[in-house]
């Protein structure tokens, strides 16, 4: 860990009260740069392609004299695009954490701030002073909404506290002394655009060696916290919720972000998808994904239409869509297939007369006939599904040319009628 060389530091008003973290302060002064509590602020973070923004909610020196801040963070609408619902942000608008758990807020060290940022709220709670004209003029960013990270939700009422501290007194501090200047200073970052540009990474500050007693392991990962549920989870959770849908007849070359493209471009929804994996061995000839939509309204919705009207996607295949039941495996020792075999009569010699096997089944055991056995069906299994797929294919090869000559002939009638 690093620490701030003292002679550009300097800390300011203490905070007459008890803490066991150490001692507080309302601000610090870092080459000639005032930073106080409830400031908006830019943050480093080693890797990251984007600085981070917070409000800095509390600063204190640790007993070992270390330099920490308490940041509660903003989320850029990239950050929680999954979970944005009908919000359509611009690219300025954040999102102020709020909840319970991970990804409300962090301790940094304050060598971690690289400058100030000025986010203006633009709520319309009665509690928050309306920002002036000059004011929304001069923010580099703006929010009126906040995201729950515990019910994963978007919502446009504040909380009444922001780590621990009345909302009104964190958001309206500095509405009556003079603003402090909205940009990073420009050693640190380019004065329009808080990014990291590609093979250019911000430039931190001087720092010197401290001892590894006083690290602060949270300061470097401070946005790796907030992790979406696994695909399994989230596809149990959508089939309880009737939001899964099983879509076929694929062209087997589809990823899973063009079928969320596809279903943007047809009804405008925003969706989860994964292609599954083939059933068979031989290469397919239509591909399957699951989708999860976002309500139960728009997956019916879906459904409805691709049963009612007809969607061509790639090659001239009309998608398929439908509801999906899943089963949980039967966890029985009976499932067929698994045996239950007692070790001990298997030991037909003396263990001293053991000697060194192969780690593969052997020609003389048991389950190396049984492996051969299960390949040849396989392999017939395989064989079944590839002839009557191929004969599918030489039925439907011919509607399907009939169907594209269709489409043409009336593509070619409107481009007609239009001139």
């Amino acid at each position: 860990m690093s620490n701030i060389v003292e002679e550009n530091f300097q800390w300011g008003r203490k905070i007459e009260i008890t803490s066991t973290d150490g001692e507080l302060y309302s601000s610090f002064t870092y080459e000639g740069v005032e930073y106080s509590r409830f400031e908006s602020i830019f943050m480093y973070r080693e890797g990251a392609r984007e600085t981070d923004i917070g409000i800095l909610t509390k600063i204190w020196r640790t007993k070992k004299g270390g330099k920490r801040g308490k940041v509660n963070w903003f989320f850029r609408p990239v950050d929680i695009c999954n979970y944005l619902g009908d919000h359509r942000p611009s690219w300025n608008h954040l999102f102020l954490a709020s909840g319970q758990g991970k990804g409300v807020s962090n301790i940094i060290p304050l060598e971690a701030i690289i400058g100030k940022c000025n986010v203006v709220c633009i709520s319309k709670d009665s509690r928050i002073i309306t920002p002036s004209k000059s004011d929304l003029e001069k923010a580099d960013y703006v929010f009126s909404h906040v995201f729950d990270v515990e019910d994963r939700k978007v919502s446009a009422i504040l909380p009444d506290r922001i780590d621990n501290i009345r909302v009104e007194r964190v958001l309206n501090w500095n509405r009556d002394k003079p603003k402090a200047s909205a940009e990073c200073s420009p050693r640190y970052m380019k004065e329009e655009i808080p990014t990291i540009p590609e093979g250019q990474p911000l430039k931190k500050r001087k720092i010197v060696s401290v001892s590894e007693a006083d690290s602060l392991p949270l300061s470097q990962d401070g946005r790796k916290w907030f992790c979406e549920l696994p695909w399994e989870e989230k596809v149990k959770e959508a089939h309880e919720h009737g939001t899964l849908v099983h879509m076929v007849n694929l062209d087997p070359s589809y990823t899973s972000s063009d079928v969320q493209d596809i279903i943007w471009s047809a009804f405008k929804l925003k969706v989860d998808a994964k292609i599954m994996p083939p059933r068979h061995s031989f290469k397919p000839s239509y591909g399957e994904a699951l989708v999860i939509f976002k309500s139960e309204d728009d997956a019916d919705f879906v459904i409805f239409e691709l049963d009612r009207k007809c969607l061509i996607v790639g090659g001239g295949r009309p998608l398929i869509a439908c509801n999906i039941a899943l089963y949980e495996p039967d966890k029985t020792c009976n499932f067929p297939g698994h045996l239950i075999m007692d070790r001990m009569l298997k030991l037909k010699y003396d263990k001293r007369k053991a000697v060194f096997a192969s780690h593969c089944a052997q020609a003389n055991t048991i389950e190396h006939d049984m492996a051969m056995q299960w390949r040849v069906f396989q392999k017939r299994s395989d064989l079944w599904w590839e002839a009557l797929l191929k004969n599918q294919e030489n039925e439907i090869s011919p509607c399907l040319s009939l169907m594209l000559k269709s489409c043409q002939s009336v593509e070619h009638r409107a481009a007609e009628e239009t001139q």
